[in-house]
């Protein structure tokens, strides 16, 4: 058995980029894709929360806000509801009073920067939503929404790759009360969200070459809210300092890989962690010709707890169990943000996004097209 187990370190550790393998870590970077791959999905906030969740606790609270304001405050451009979201054009689509309805298409690429022997990887998404938020009384807006997001997820220099299908629902709701020249609004929500996840690996090196698969379900709640104060300092220009707080929970099940000896076995797995984020959005409202448009932008602090450094027990077909540990999420992170979107029909509107986030020699890029309709 150790015999069969050294030849799997063997040529795991062929796969490694020079300089990465150190003794004894062998078989956890065989097992970095799924860690990998799980680590996409359960990080809320800090590093980078998985982008295949992210729109179930951003979208429904953007399109609330734009609910929220309409009719509150005339002319107010509607600010982001969160660092990675993009919101509709307040007085460039039609009032939400009169559309209560909404779809939104979401398409992002990012880039995943970590530290030292911590994995480097891409990311596409693409995805739709669709909701509808009406008056409920005293002031309060309820909606609720649906959505599917597909994920893939490649780690550079491992020859791995994961594909993720999620599939949310969400509850929101909110009240926004004039105060001053602007108005404070107070959001809440609440999402569900199933991961269907398949990964691909090939592990080439001792004279084998093999294409493993895995299957495995995952899913994740959160909980999430926030506090705002929209106030316009100038013509077009508004300003919103924030505070947000989300909470979110992620259950992996066991999973076997299939195709060769080289395949890995993982049991289930949770971690939770609590998200506190801090900063200002702007929104200036801008005309281009006959067009309308907004630009945006964000700056914020956030403060993660919790699970900051998930942990999977794995094994080989045959062999002894080891933990695999990926780079931590990052306790404190500086996140930036800046776009544009404009109206490109009656009842729709378009909008390109980039949003960064830094901290603890962790660094991650996404650029993000979105196409949002009322009805």
């Amino acid at each position: 058995m150790r015999g069969l187990r050294d030849r799997h370190l063997a040529f795991l550790a062929s796969r490694l980029p020079g300089g990465i393998l150190r003794p004894g870590n062998g078989p956890r970077r065989a097992g970095l894709l799924h860690r990998c791959g799980l680590g996409r999905i359960a990080r809320h906030g800090g590093r980078r929360h998985a982008a295949s969740a992210e729109p179930a606790r951003d979208l429904p609270l953007a399109q609330l806000r734009a609910s929220l304001y309409s009719g509150r405050q005339p002319g107010a451009p509607t600010a982001d509801a969160g660092i990675r979201d993009t919101p509709p054009l307040s007085g460039v689509l039609p009032s939400p009073a009169a559309y209560p309805a909404w779809a939104q298409a979401v398409g992002s690429w990012q880039r995943l920067g970590g530290r030292a022997h911590s994995a480097k990887g891409r990311q596409h998404n693409g995805g739709i939503f669709i909701g509808m938020d009406q008056e409920a009384g005293a002031g309060w807006r309820l909606g609720g929404s649906l959505g599917y997001v597909e994920s893939r997820l490649g780690i550079r220099g491992l020859a791995s790759s994961a594909a993720i299908s999620s599939y949310s629902a969400i509850l929101y709701g909110g009240k926004a009360v004039l105060a001053g020249p602007g108005a404070v609004h107070l959001m809440l929500g609440g999402a569900y969200t199933w991961h269907d996840v398949r990964t691909r690996r090939r592990v080439a090196g001792g004279g084998l070459d093999q294409h493993l698969r895995g299957d495995y379900g995952a899913h994740t709640v959160q909980l999430f809210s926030e506090l705002g104060y929209a106030m316009p300092v100038a013509s077009g220009l508004t300003l919103q300092p924030y505070v947000g707080l989300a909470h979110a929970a992620n259950r992996r099940r066991a999973f076997d890989e299939r195709g060769g000896s080289a395949a890995l076995s993982g049991r289930r797995q949770r971690s939770e962690t609590t998200t506190v984020t801090l900063g200002v959005r702007g929104t200036q409202d801008l005309k281009l010709g006959r067009h309308e448009g907004q630009a945006t932008g964000a700056l914020g602090w956030r403060r993660n707890a919790g699970d900051l450094r998930t942990r999977a027990s794995m094994s080989f077909d045959a062999g002894d169990r080891f933990t695999v540990t990926g780079a931590p999420v990052t306790r404190n992170s500086v996140l930036a943000e800046a776009g544009f979107k404009a109206r490109v029909g009656k009842l729709a509107a378009l909008g390109v996004n980039y949003a960064g986030q830094f901290g603890g020699g962790n660094r991650d890029h996404s650029a993000s097209i979105n196409l949002n309709w009322r009805f």
